[in-house]
């Protein structure tokens, strides 16, 4: 609570053992124990008292934990172990290797098509007890006060995850407790889902999707990815000033976006671009309707029986692409049902939505849009 007395740009930062000072004299002195007189009992007794933990938000544990919270150290769990990469587009770094947090049996541990190429046999980092951490800043010589950032150098054999020696370690239980430090669920999620938000909705300004990222992404992971983003996002706003007053229309023009995202409710590897097929080049690829006026003018369901799964259509071939966004033709197969009730590994299919035979396999580790617990890839 002493930062909210120092606001702004003045705030004293990791400065704040100088002001917790008096606090910590206090907590020793309780620790020791303070005699006091109870009223009720009308007697003199030792009273105690303990600091169990801080609760702050991420940034304010760097200050009273001492630790880093940026740069290629800010894993206050791994440490010195943290696996950072620096993205030379989007000019930040991120920090992977979360699957050696999984179980060593885990599936996802050999999975290198999904990631980044390798097979991750690291073991969960260990944690450093209090104990560890009071020995190992021992030493640690802390530097406080505001100097003019042009004459300030960073020690560098001094630098490592440590910024400075917290003054809770004076407290003689400090390193004894198992947790000492608490972050604020509230700050954390709220800034995790904003990014989640804004990224699914291609909000202006919180998206994380963009040309630089997708750039980096294709050195970072191993499945490619378009770079076409700002194309897709010129047509999002040309549809946005043509689109109706549908709520559903908007949703899926800026969600899925027109011609560029692979449309769900079409079926497997169809687009918009790709709906109005002639009779001419029609061998490989349906013609589902005849403009794209079907998807935002839903028609009204009449109340009979369903029709049946395989319809006269089902001989009708199509090209199944993936639909990442690559273009690739991961499959060949034969339009067969539309039918919302018809079940599609045990899932009904839904409105605006068709099931294809596959036929003819082209790319076996492609993911399926919708996979389910035994089926993941087309090749299954």
């Amino acid at each position: 609570m002493l930062t909210l007395l120092i606001p702004g740009p003045k705030q004293p930062g990791n400065d704040i053992d100088i002001f917790l000072q008096p606090l910590i004299d206090d907590l020793k002195l309780l620790w020791d124990g303070v005699e006091v007189y109870d009223v009720v009992s009308k007697s003199n007794f030792n009273l105690r008292a303990v600091l169990i933990w801080t609760i702050n938000d991420f940034p304010a544990y760097g200050n009273l934990a001492g630790c880093t919270t940026k740069g290629k150290t800010a894993c206050p769990i791994c440490g010195e172990h943290t696996h950072s990469q620096w993205l030379y587009h989007s000019k930040k770094l991120v920090y992977m290797g979360h699957r050696r947090f999984l179980p060593p049996s885990h599936p996802y541990r050999r999975k290198k098509s999904w990631f980044d190429g390798k097979v991750e046999d690291r073991q969960v980092p260990r944690i450093a007890n209090g104990n560890a951490i009071d020995t190992q800043l021992k030493d640690f010589q802390n530097f406080f006060g505001k100097v003019d950032k042009k004459k300030r150098k960073r020690q560098k054999e001094l630098k490592g995850m440590w910024k400075k020696r917290s003054i809770f370690f004076d407290l003689p239980y400090w390193k004894e407790l198992v947790l000492r430090h608490n972050l604020d669920v509230m700050h954390v999620e709220k800034n995790v889902c904003e990014s989640i938000i804004g990224t699914l909705l291609d909000i202006n300004g919180k998206s994380k999707d963009g040309y630089n990222a997708r750039k980096d992404f294709s050195f970072v992971w191993t499945r490619s990815i378009s770079l076409d983003v700002s194309i897709r996002k010129d047509r999002i706003e040309q549809n946005r000033v043509a689109s109706s007053s549908s709520i559903i229309d908007d949703a899926i023009s800026r969600v899925l976006g027109p011609d560029q995202a692979y449309v769900r409710g079409l079926g497997f590897g169809v687009t918009l671009s790709k709906e109005k097929t002639s009779d001419d080049n029609s061998n490989h690829l349906v013609k589902r309707v005849s403009s794209s006026a079907h998807i935002r003018t839903p028609t009204p369901t009449p109340i009979i029986n369903s029709p049946p799964s395989v319809t006269t259509n089902t001989h009708h071939k199509c090209l199944l692409l993936d639909w990442i966004g690559s273009g690739e033709v991961i499959a060949e197969g034969r339009w067969s049902s539309n039918d919302p009730f018809v079940l599609v590994h045990h899932v009904p299919l839904g409105p605006n939505a068709v099931r294809v035979w596959v036929d003819t396999v082209k790319i076996p580790n492609s993911f399926l849009w919708r996979p389910t617990f035994d089926i993941i890839v087309i090749d299954d």
